[in-house]
This record gives structure tokens, C-alpha cells and sequence, in this order.
């Protein structure tokens, strides 16, 4: 979190009950893999991640989304990759 809620609106309609996961500046408003592990319960169904996130800009980096996919693996959890932004990241440069 942040995140698109409707992801969340999603889930309740399915009587699900979505559990976000707070997003830090200290992190580069990136997820932590141990933290994300740790959150998983018997539960779990499906793990969403947005890359590049929205509004922070924030890109998840090839072994972060691999480490994510290990965890998911792992866990037998699901795996969502919303990258609706993938074209719109931004360098620097004008």
C-alpha cells in the first residue's frame, strides 16, 4: 500500500479479505521478500504486486521479482504482476 483498490474491492466481492502491505520511503517503496513470507497464512491466496508502482514510481528490480516468485512457489500462492506502467518509467532525461 499504496495500491489500486480496486484490487481490494475485487476481493471483498469474492468474500476474500484483502491484507495490504505497507509500503515504506526508507525502502525505496519497495516490498521486502522475508516480510511478504512472513504475511503468508494457510489463507493466501494471491499475492499482488504493482511494477512500476503507482503513485511512487517505485520498479521492482529482476531478483526482487524473482525472489516474489520464489516465494510464491514456495507457499503455493498465486502471483499477480499488474505492470500497466511498465512503458511510463521515466530516466531523468528530458
Amino acid at each position: 500500500d499504496p495500491g489500486f483498490p480496486n484490487y481490494a474491492q475485487v476481493a471483498q466481492l469474492l468474500n476474500a479479505a484483502p491484507r495490504t502491505y505497507p509500503l515504506c520511503a526508507r525502502d525505496g517503496w519497495l516490498p521486502n521478500p522475508a516480510d511478504i513470507a512472513a504475511r503468508i497464512t494457510p489463507r493466501t491466496k494471491l499475492i499482488v504486486i504493482c511494477t512500476p508502482g503507482n503513485p511512487t514510481g517505485a520498479v521492482c528490480s529482476l531478483p526482487l521479482l524473482q525472489s516474489l516468485a520464489d516465494i510464491s512457489r514456495e507457499h503455493g500462492v498465486h502471483l499477480l504482476s499488474d505492470e500497466i506502467y511498465d512503458r511510463l518509467v521515466f530516466d531523468g532525461s528530458a
